[in-house]
């Protein structure tokens, strides 16, 4: 679920929702369908970063 909802009624993650859901590691950002994250916002892999360097769960 995404945490967005509305009368019990939640809507599918999205990578423009302003909340971090579905597998997004940063807020709209990080995870298989979503931008990469910047600097400094959460990662779990290099991949999730616009740097491509994730340390200790920070974008590099």
């Amino acid at each position: 679920m995404s945490g967005v909802c509305t009368m019990e009624i939640c809507q599918a993650p999205l990578c423009n929702d302003n909340v971090t859901n579905g597998n997004e590691t940063g807020k709209d950002c990080g995870g298989e369908t979503c931008s990469k994250c910047p600097d400094t916002w959460t990662c779990i892999l290099n991949a999730d970063c616009i740097s491509g360097v994730c340390l200790m769960g920070t974008c590099q």
